[in-house]
């Protein structure tokens, strides 16, 4: 009722950004993109920020990226971030960092520039004791640096700062499909660059489950980018396999 008798007040332009996710999962994304935008301009009416950095995040990682070139929302990312330290959100500026380094690995960014702005959010991470964040950054910067050749073995993300076995076996334990789904998609992209088709493919059967944790984040579209791409390169082998073994038994 007091909503209703004064209007809009601060916390709403993070309410119309969170809508904003319902709308796209209902696949009104020209709507949603709407909400995203509205929810931006209203953050201009008040001086209180507090909410200005996960109103950011929400429309730039979550809503408008469907609408626009992902490589348009990764400035408004790294505002966000900025912002985010600034205001003392220290948890959104991490999440902020964590979403812009994984959408602009995507965008197609210079790789050594990104593994460095990486770097630096790890540290945030780190220094603010934001360890949820840490947990899904990390994963990504160790992919970056495999396909910076700065890895041993690229197809297995494995560095300094990340162990992958041990990653994956605590995000299973965890229960949070986020953690699962995020820190298996990196291990997909160096699977199937660096590794084999069946190792991809296993790892995108093990993330399948697990998408919810990131709806409405490009993390979705990595997966069904890299699991078909996978499984198609699995089944010609398999095909050629079975030319062969035809062809050996004097078939034709």
């Amino acid at each position: 009722d007091r909503q209703r008798e004064r209007g809009l007040s601060t916390t709403t332009p993070f309410a119309f950004a969170v809508y904003g996710i319902v709308l796209n999962s209902a696949g009104m994304m020209a709507q949603a993109h709407a909400y995203g935008e509205l929810a931006q301009r209203l953050i201009e009416r008040w001086d209180d920020r507090r909410l200005e950095a996960r109103t950011r995040l929400v429309v730039n990682n979550h809503v408008c990226t469907w609408t626009v070139p992902l490589a348009g929302k990764l400035d408004h990312l790294r505002e966000a971030y900025r912002i985010g330290r600034e205001t003392g959100d220290f948890e959104y500026a991490a999440i902020c960092g964590q979403a812009y380094a994984t959408n602009a690995f995507s965008a197609g960014r210079e790789l050594t520039q990104l593994h460095e702005e990486a770097e630096a959010f790890s540290g945030f991470m780190r220094n603010y004791q934001q360890s949820p964040s840490l947990r899904l950054h990390l994963p990504l910067v160790q992919l970056v640096r495999s396909f910076l050749g700065r890895s041993v073995d690229p197809a297995r993300l494995d560095g300094p700062d990340f162990d992958e076995r041990a990653a994956c076996a605590f995000a299973d334990a965890s229960g949070s499909a986020s953690l699962v789904f995020v820190t298996l998609s990196d291990v997909l992209i160096a699977r199937y660059h660096f590794g084999s088709a069946r190792e991809a493919f296993e790892v995108a059967e093990r993330a399948r489950p697990h998408q919810p944790g990131a709806a409405s984040t490009y993390h979705l579209v990595n997966f069904h980018t890299y699991a078909p791409l996978a499984a198609s390169r699995l089944f010609d082998a398999a095909e050629a396999g079975e030319r062969e073994a035809l062809l050996a038994r004097g078939g034709s």
